[in-house]
């Protein structure tokens, strides 16, 4: 089954897209030691909010564009935990950047569901602007997550770069992938994650993306901030009124993706 707006591709139910959109939402949830508001930017078809829905004892908060959107994560109900109908999960009509710039909530968590930078009007949710707002509307100790994936080189250090200038303390993970951003140090504390696991329901979404064990966790670490500002070096930021990965026409042509072999990092100095 396959999502489509506006003749784009949004989103499907196949195996591997699916359990990115989950690592997306399960990360943080499992990294916050006590993740009771969540925020997800974009519902698509519902798979990365569904995940975050299954951990125990979390509010979740969607903002979605397209009241389309909305009705059409009824279908993939197979994959998002039938999101829409989740007694702790609230899904809000709205434009994500209006909704983080007048909201008084402040989020343990917020994520954003896959949204392709180089679409129409993307610009506005990889800006350093956009960062800007999603770092003030995190609580104190709060996390924010940001999917990169493997792109092409500039494009891959233009949003690691833009990122990590609002969020100076980030780190990547699962193959550098995943940047998880927090306005203070990333601090993890194995005992409070071990509790987590104890609950079977939170234990069970984890170990649906291999998370699901001390080990797995602190496996999924890439690098942090110093070998990540060393690995994208310096240079141009994206900005509301520079969008350049939107504009990937004035960016270099038939670039190679992005080779993150050399990205590597000592997880145990986050260890509490």
């Amino acid at each position: 089954m396959v999502m489509y707006l506006d003749g784009l591709h949004q989103a499907n139910d196949s195996h591997d897209m699916v359990r990115t959109h989950r690592e997306i939402g399960l990360l943080p949830m499992a990294l916050h030691p006590n993740p009771a508001r969540a925020l997800v930017i974009g519902l698509g078809a519902g798979a990365t909010a569904g995940a975050v829905s299954r951990y125990e004892g979390s509010a979740v908060t969607v903002v979605e564009l397209s009241p389309s959107v909305v009705r059409a994560a009824e279908q993939f109900k197979h994959i998002n935990n039938h999101v829409t109908r989740q007694p702790a999960v609230h899904v809000l009509v709205n434009d994500a950047r209006n909704h983080l710039l007048v909201t008084r909530d402040r989020y343990d968590v917020i994520t954003a569901d896959i949204i392709q930078p180089i679409h129409a009007g993307a610009g506005n949710l990889y800006s350093r602007e956009y960062f800007a707002l999603v770092r003030r509307a995190l609580a104190p100790g709060g996390l924010a997550l940001q999917w990169v994936g493997h792109r092409e080189a500039t494009q891959y250090q233009l949003i690691v770069r833009t990122f990590m200038d609002v969020f100076p303390h980030t780190t990547a993970w699962i193959n550098g992938s995943l940047l998880v951003g927090s306005p203070e140090p990333l601090q993890i504390d194995t005992a409070v994650f071990a509790r987590k696991l104890e609950n079977p329901r939170t234990r069970a979404a984890l170990a649906d993306v291999d998370l699901g064990s001390v080990e797995a966790l602190l496996g999924a670490y890439t690098a942090g901030p110093d070998e990540l500002r060393a690995f994208i070096g310096p240079g141009e930021l994206l900005t509301d009124d520079h969008p350049r990965i939107e504009f990937f026409g004035s960016l270099p042509s038939a670039e190679k993706s992005i080779d993150v072999s050399t990205l590597h990092g000592d997880v145990r100095r986050h260890l509490r």
